[in-house]
């Protein structure tokens, strides 16, 4: 009897291994992006802060926004 516990817990371990590789494999495969990173078609990644003008702040330059 312990003989096959022992065995069908092998073969339960060895069968959620490979299908947890292949799971992993096609999740790559399909992760993998169609174009090159130095390609021209790619637009660089947009920032999640919006930008916003503040009158009476330089958009450019130093800005010292403490009173001395």
């Amino acid at each position: 009897m312990r003989i096959k516990y022992v065995a069908c817990m092998s073969a339960a371990l060895v069968l959620v291994v490979l299908l947890s590789a292949k799971s992993v494999r096609q999740s790559l495969a399909s992760a993998e992006p169609s174009a090159s990173v130095g390609s021209p078609e790619t637009s660089p990644p947009q920032s999640p802060f919006p930008d916003v003008c503040i009158p009476g702040v330089p958009e450019k330059g130093d800005c010292c926004l403490w009173g001395s």
